[in-house]
């Protein structure tokens, strides 16, 4: 009998690229230039249609522009002056405060997280660039935010303009001057923490603002604690589909990975908790409104995948729901607003709504999948003792050599090509990525993915291949419970660290063979296979679990990214890959070792052929 778990495995095995037959996933002969899709999703109200004119809440800078003011000096020298190190557990100052849930606060989560970081060109090409990886300008990964009366509490007022509808018009009861945007009700009375009144936002990445999806009252049980904001991910598998065909689904959870990578990392400069909360597929679609069919009768549908909690870690305790539940739910008075615009004229799909609806469905046994998955960076003992690294950094602080954590988040980049002569990196610095690695928390309960390593250019450490045990928080790294083709040396490499050198020997030519016979896993420094053990069984158990060790792949190459980048060299993440030479190279089966995702770290190649352009255009008024 077919079962969810049985058509996500056949999926997995029927999208696999074997180097044994020569052949590569179904994909698309050519690329449809004429349907590329549209690169940001809008929701407008159609000409003539029955969804409401939209609310427009264009969200402040870090410093003023397009006529919206800027973040507090506070929060904007917050963000400019914490020391990348933070991001880790690092310093002897303690934890970071918690900001307050406001508009600012919210609106540096997001640019930070999911905003862009730059634009690029070639001749009269002309794309965007995020914060979180988005597979070269295909965007498949949408937010949403979910909040109460607080969250508006910020915004400008009506006299301002800043805040308007669709067609340019000013809104004063959305803006504060009347309706639930300042509450004041019973529920207030009753408990002023926490909020039952809801207000549903889409975010507009490439202009930095918020469009009210829905307003309406929770229903009875369920309510949220002021201090939190909700932002539930979604994906629209069209976006990867007409570029990579049958492989798409993957690489969209990969990328939903790099998003909640990019949140965690946004939110520990704002001393918040990001926590994954349970949900089913029924209960996100009916909260994100991506269920309403008439929303997306043009448009290509979105699939629903997560929903975290960001905000102090005390608040995160206090989300009200009733027994068996955790996301929220409208209830009997909510109003919509806008359609989704058609991102293509046609579609040349890959039939992956069967898989897709698979991972999608949680019983009421997989629930126990959404546990963990909490704050960004655990604790954790050092490679270098945290006061060694302040006294480092105030050393470098004269000379602006201390990376911070803003400086990072913009400048994150994936490299086209590694150069060889200039990727060595030292051996200290190596064992301190993989010791902050080793902090970044896998997402839900499923086994986390390991990270085998094919070291190329780290000076004092052999060449070959080690890997990187990870566990559930507070667990102990076990090694996994399988017996190898290859003969494992299993030697530690820096203990504590569960890292351990397996084979030693020259793999570049390996592990850019494995890499589909990309160079770049053999030029750069070292290349990085994030590989689930006993994969085929957890999904058996568990059909949640595929899509889950997907996200904590893609998830922990985000952190990869952003460590490489703090020391002056680039990342990139690899999705093609011949899943049966990873396999070969490690001494496994494939039914025993499934590699979810590849990376390469080194110096990058600078293409001169590409112009640099701000983000966004400070003279510009964004489109309605």
């Amino acid at each position: 009998m077919e079962t969810p778990a049985s058509r996500l495995l056949a999926y997995h095995a029927r999208t696999a690229h074997c180097a044994a037959r020569g052949e590569y996933a179904r994909g698309p002969s050519r690329l449809d230039w004429k349907n590329q899709p549209v690169a940001f999703r809008r929701f407008r109200a159609p000409a003539g249609g029955e969804a409401g004119a939209v609310r427009l809440v264009e969200l402040p800078f870090r410093t003023p522009a397009r006529g919206r003011r800027g973040w507090s000096d506070t929060l904007s020298a917050r963000v400019r002056d914490t020391p990348h190190s933070r991001l880790w557990g690092e310093g002897s100052t303690g934890e970071l405060a918690a900001e307050v849930v406001s508009i600012e606060s919210a609106a540096c989560l997001l640019i930070n997280a999911l905003g862009l970081s730059g634009r690029k060109k070639s001749g009269q090409s002309e794309w965007s660039l995020r914060c979180n990886p988005s597979s070269g300008n295909l965007h498949p990964v949408e937010a949403y935010v979910l909040a109460g009366n607080s969250l508006l509490a910020g915004c400008p007022s009506a006299e301002s303009g800043r805040d308007r509808d669709d067609r340019g018009g000013r809104d004063p009861e959305f803006c504060g001057h009347g309706g639930r945007v300042e509450g004041g009700g019973e529920q207030e009375m009753a408990d002023r923490d926490c909020d039952r009144d809801g207000y549903l936002f889409h975010y507009e990445p490439d202009h930095h603002q918020l469009c009210l999806r829905a307003s309406g009252t929770l229903a009875p049980g369920y309510s949220i604690p002021r201090d939190v904001l909700l932002v539930g991910l979604s994906s629209i598998h069209w976006r990867e589909e007409w570029k990579y065909g049958e492989r798409a689904l993957r690489y969209c959870y990969l990328d939903t990975g790099h998003a909640v990578g990019a949140l965690r990392a946004s939110a520990a400069l704002l001393g918040w908790d990001v926590r994954l909360l349970p949900s089913s597929s029924q209960a996100l679609s009916g909260l994100l409104g991506t269920d309403r069919e008439s929303d997306f009768c043009e448009s290509e549908p979105e699939v629903p995948l997560l929903l975290l909690a960001c905000g102090a870690r005390n608040a995160l305790a206090r989300i009200r729901c009733p027994a068996g539940a955790a996301v929220p739910a409208w209830g009997s008075e909510v109003s919509w607003f806008g359609a989704a615009n058609p991102l293509s004229k046609q579609h040349n799909t890959f039939g992956l709504e069967g898989p897709s609806c698979a991972s999608a469905e949680v019983s009421g046994e997989c629930q126990t999948c959404f546990a963990g998955g909490g704050g960004a960076i655990p604790g954790g003992g050092a490679v270098r003792r945290a006061a060694e690294k302040e006294e480092q950094e105030e050393e470098h602080a004269a000379d602006g050599r201390v990376p911070r954590v803003y400086d990072v988040i913009q400048s994150r980049r994936s490299a086209l090509e590694m150069v060889p002569r200039q990727s060595a990196l030292p051996k200290v610095q190596f064992l301190e990525m993989i010791e902050h690695l080793s902090r970044v928390e896998a997402i839900g309960s499923v086994p986390p993915v390991h990270a085998f390593f094919f070291a190329h250019r780290v000076s004092g450490l052999n060449p070959g291949i080690y890997v990187l045990l990870r566990s559930q928080s507070g667990e102990e790294p076990a090694r996994p419970d399988l017996s190898p083709r290859v003969a494992h040396t299993w030697k530690q490499v820096a203990a504590p660290l569960p890292f351990y050198q397996l084979v030693t020997g020259d793999v570049r030519r390996a592990a850019a063979t494995t890499a589909c016979v990309q160079s770049i896993a053999g030029n750069g420094t070292f290349a990085v296979a994030m590989v689930s053990m006993q994969f085929h069984e957890t999904v058996r158990r568990c059909p949640h679990a595929y899509r889950l060790a997907h996200y904590d792949a893609g998830n922990v190459i985000h952190g990869l990214y952003l460590d490489s980048t703090a020391r002056g060299y680039a990342t990139t993440g690899i999705g093609c890959y011949f899943d049966d030479l990873v396999a070969e190279l490690l001494g496994y089966d494939r039914d025993q070792a499934a590699c979810l995702y590849m990376g390469a770290v080194g110096k990058a190649v600078v293409d001169d052929r590409l112009t640099d352009i701000p983000p966004y255009d400070p003279s510009a008024d964004p489109d309605v």
